[in-house]
């Protein structure tokens, strides 16, 4: 057998003692606590204060395509009472977000808003929901993850409510438009007329907000306001798509909202990254699937003055 020299001794015990060296590095070892504070009142009634929060990893790729985590930290802060319904309309959700591709975590973002909880969607956004109360819509927040831009809000359904969501095909940079609907819980702006709030943007913000207004009120109350609140419906028609569509069975056929993690393509801007090019699609608001509002978009904004528009709703410039 043949024999290592002290030399080449001494540099295979410091390659094997650096192997044994190499461990994973510790980036963040977070941990967080919740709680629940119950008390009754002279009066009987009891109330708990409920604090949680919980930690959401999502995966994204930096520019050289390598991926790796960010990190979401929600925490709620709510109130229950026993004299009114769950709805806590103080309830406030504050969240961060940070980085976790470097040695050590990078705060991107931190921000709150009033609501009972909230989700990542599309691990691009997050949306905070405040619960209806007394038979109102639930409302949402939606912003930015990455930088904790404030999109919109809206009204209705589901994490994200009543919204609608595009993009242009093979745009580089990519191109999202977003469409959002808030519907109204103030009684002066009903008594105005004033039905909801429609903005229209990208993910660097609103870029068109306008009023859906009913000038001349109905002879009977007919609660137009919290229909549209709780079930408008919000659709992009593509002016290159055919109608109806080659095969409706395909995702986002024909007239549709889209959804955050799979949005509307809108072949008729392929390619397309110029605001002044961004023309030719519509936004529609529909209610029991009877079209309400039919609004074009020329050069990446809202023109009500092209809309077509039930005889009764007028579109007005958001103050």
């Amino acid at each position: 057998m043949k024999m290592l020299s002290p030399p080449l001794l001494i540099a295979a015990a410091l390659a094997v003692a650096g192997t044994a060296r190499a461990v994973d590095l510790k980036i963040a070892d977070f941990k967080a606590t919740s709680s629940v504070s119950i008390t009754r009142g002279s009066d009987g009634g009891f109330a708990a204060r409920v604090k949680n929060t919980r930690f959401i990893p999502y995966l994204t790729l930096d520019e050289q395509g390598v991926s790796h985590f960010r990190l979401v930290t929600v925490a709620t802060n709510e109130e229950l009472r026993t004299d009114r319904e769950p709805a806590d309309p103080t309830a406030l959700v504050s969240v961060t977000v940070d980085d976790m591709a470097g040695d050590k975590p990078k705060r991107l973002a931190a921000f709150q808003d009033l609501g009972a909880d909230g989700v990542v969607a599309a691990d691009r956004y997050f949306a905070t929901t405040q619960p209806g109360c007394c038979g109102g819509a639930d409302s949402h927040h939606v912003r930015l993850l990455e930088s904790g831009k404030h999109l919109f809000q809206s009204t209705g359904p589901g994490p994200v409510g009543i919204s609608a969501w595009a993009s242009f095909p093979n745009a580089r940079p990519e191109q999202i438009r977003w469409a959002a609907f808030a519907g109204i819980d103030d009684e002066a702006l009903y008594k105005a007329g004033v039905l909801g709030t429609l903005t229209y943007g990208n993910e660097t913000g609103p870029l068109t907000t306008l009023q859906v207004v009913r000038p001349k009120p109905p002879a009977e109350n007919d609660d137009l306001d919290l229909a549209l609140a709780n079930g408008a419906a919000l659709l992009w028609i593509d002016s290159k798509e055919k109608v109806p569509p080659v095969d409706p069975t395909l995702a986002n056929a024909g007239p549709a909202a889209g959804s955050p993690d799979s949005p509307k393509d809108i072949w008729s801007l392929e390619k397309v990254t110029a605001p002044a090019d961004i023309t030719g699609m519509v936004l529609a608001l529909e209610l029991d699937g009877k079209r309400l509002i039919s609004i074009p978009v020329e050069q990446d904004k809202l023109v009500p003055s092209k809309a077509t528009i039930d005889p009764t709703l007028v579109l007005k410039p958001a103050p």
